[in-house]
């Protein structure tokens, strides 16, 4: 549905290097994100995989494509906006 970059958060230490993006998946078309699941590239993973960039990530959003997400399920009690 949408990829955003994040400013400064606390689990990357408030380092201005170190920034993740956000990812809101969606099961179809015309879902929002109440019903969206949030997946997150954390920088040290983008590092290592110069292919996951905002661009990319972009282009699959905008052919509606099908993908695969691998990772650990993390709740984040911190965050409480969702702002796209």
């Amino acid at each position: 549905m949408a990829i955003k970059q994040e400013g400064l958060e606390s689990p990357n230490c408030h380092d201005q290097t170190l920034l993740d993006h956000h990812i809101w998946i969606v099961d179809s078309a015309g879902q929002g994100k109440a019903q969206s699941m949030v997946v997150e590239i954390t920088p040290r993973w983008g590092d290592v995989n110069a292919g996951w960039n905002q661009k990319a990530i972009q282009k699959l959003i905008t052919q509606k494509a099908k993908f695969r997400v691998t990772g650990w399920l993390m709740f984040d009690q911190v965050r409480n906006n969702w702002d796209i």
